[in-house]
Formats: structure tokens, C-alpha cells, sequence
């Protein structure tokens, strides 16, 4: 009886030891400025030592095999065994033709779960998002000089030069939302090229700008820029108008005083309007 309770214990011990863990959920690619990811989420009962491995593929190449054509899987150096669940594929998903699949699984010690794969194919040129342009504004008189730039493509190493987004997309250009403070007013121009130039603004009043990309022809989800200031200079006519207000009003009353100055120095010294003192008799 007891061999056989004893028998029974090691197989359930076993079975737990050697049980794979769940597979991975929610396996999809995100991207912004073609900066591709890919991320899930670990299985419910996922133990904190599981790691994980991604494998990506190519869509339409496949390879002979034993049981005929198959999709060929590539392994992923940099995540293989890692215990984070997000994985850079910018660099294995480079190349804006083609199209392109993933898939994750777990291990534990002594066993791996199933592969999880993405549920759609990842288009990087059509499924990538873009990030806020670099807004720059320059005040000159009553003109506001803006200039647009990127946003960039993602690059995971600094060796690499910068390429504008608009390099591979030609048919990109610029929302631009400009806010007028005083009459809490926000207009929006389509800008073709950089810098824009923006005249005839109102003196003595805030404007804001901000920017994102545009497209016509594409879905595409972009984002905006912060909000970049500049308060436009006082109105000269009113400046000048001001200083000859100014001047009219010391001048008037300079001259009121030295009038009263005057009448009060002239009685004064002639004594016009002073008392004679009594004569004592």
C-alpha cells in the first residue's frame, strides 16, 4: 500500500515538475517611426523565473522540410531566453516590402510552452505610426517664422545617419494649428515645405503652435507637437500715440505751473492784493 501511495506521489511530483508552462497572450507588433515591437503578455500562472523566446518570419518564404514546404522561422539573438515580455524587431523587420509574421514562447526549467503568433501580418510601411515633428518658431517684427522637421526614423544604434520619415514617404507633409490667445482662436494650415511663414499677426497677443504630420491618400495615426509660444510685439502707432499723449499732458501741466508761478511771483513783488498796516496814533 505505502509503495503504492509513494508511486503515486513522484508521478503527481513529476507531472508538476515537468509541466509546460502557459503560453504567452496578446502577441502583436506596435511601432512608431517604424521603431517595431513586438509585446505580449505572460499566460495567467506564469511563473517570475519564465523566460521567453521570439522567432520572427518573412511572409511567403518557406523552406523544404520533411513534411513538405514550410514557413521558415528565424531565430532572434538578442531574445532568446529574456525574461522581459517586448522584443526589438526593427532590424529583422527592416525592410518596408515585405510583410512579416512573429511568435513567442515560454520555458521554464525543465519545459517550453506552445508557440503564440501574431494574429495578423505586420506590414511596417502601412501599420507604423508617427511621432510629433521638431517645431522650432522664430519671432522676426510681427512675422513668425516656423520650421518643421522629421520626425525621424527610428535607428537602434547611434552609427547610423538620421533619415527623415518624409525620405520614404514622399507624400507626407504638415498640419500646422496655430492659437491665438486673445481671441482663443485655433486655426489649422496644410504646409507643404519648411519654413512656413506666418505675417500679419496682431501685436501685443500670445500665439501657440503645434504640428503633425498629414497624409491624404493614408490611414495613418500621427501625433501632435507641444505647443511652442511667442508674444508679438506692442502696437507702435499706439506706442507713439502713448508718447504724445504723454507729452501733451507734462507740457500742459508745466506750463499750468509755471503760470501759477508766475502770477503768484508777479503779486508778490508788487504787492497788489497785501494789507497796509495800522498806524498807531
Amino acid at each position: 500500500m505505502w509503495t503504492v501511495l509513494i508511486f503515486l506521489n513522484l508521478g503527481a511530483l513529476h507531472c508538476a515538475v515537468s509541466s509546460p508552462p502557459p503560453s504567452p497572450i496578446n502577441v502583436s507588433f506596435s511601432s512608431e517611426n517604424l521603431r517595431n515591437i513586438l509585446q505580449w503578455l505572460p499566460g495567467n500562472g506564469t511563473l517570475d523565473d519564465t523566460h521567453f523566446t521570439v522567432q520572427y518570419a518573412i511572409y511567403g518564404d518557406s523552406a523544404e522540410g520533411s513534411k513538405g514546404r514550410r514557413v521558415r522561422w528565424m531565430a532572434v539573438r538578442q531574445c532568446t531566453k529574456i525574461m522581459r515580455s517586448w522584443c526589438d524587431l526593427s532590424n529583422e523587420t527592416r525592410d518596408l516590402e515585405q510583410g512579416y509574421y512573429a511568435r513567442v514562447r515560454a520555458a521554464s526549467r525543465t519545459a517550453s510552452s506552445t508557440w503564440a503568433l501574431t494574429g495578423r501580418r505586420f506590414d511596417p510601411i502601412l501599420d507604423t505610426t508617427f511621432g510629433p515633428p521638431l517645431v522650432s518658431v522664430e519671432r522676426e517684427d510681427n512675422t513668425a517664422i516656423i520650421t518643421l522637421k522629421g520626425p525621424m526614423r527610428y535607428q537602434p544604434n547611434n552609427h547610423t545617419p538620421g533619415v527623415p520619415m518624409a525620405t520614404l514617404y514622399p507624400q507626407m507633409t504638415y498640419n500646422l494649428s496655430i492659437h491665438n490667445t486673445r481671441r482663443g482662436q485655433t486655426s489649422h494650415f496644410p504646409v507643404g515645405s519648411s519654413p512656413y511663414i506666418y505675417r500679419l499677426m496682431e501685436y501685443d497677443t500670445d500665439y501657440c503652435f503645434s504640428a503633425k504630420t498629414r497624409f491624404l491618400s493614408m490611414p495613418v495615426l500621427c501625433q501632435s507637437s507641444g505647443w511652442h509660444c511667442i508674444t508679438t510685439p506692442p502696437d507702435p502707432v499706439i506706442g507713439q500715440l502713448k508718447t504724445v499723449v504723454v507729452g501733451i499732458v507734462v507740457s500742459s501741466v508745466c506750463v499750468c505751473m509755471l503760470v501759477v508761478v508766475a502770477y503768484l511771483l508777479y503779486h508778490y513783488l508788487t504787492g497788489k492784493g497785501q494789507k497796509s498796516p495800522y498806524i498807531l496814533v
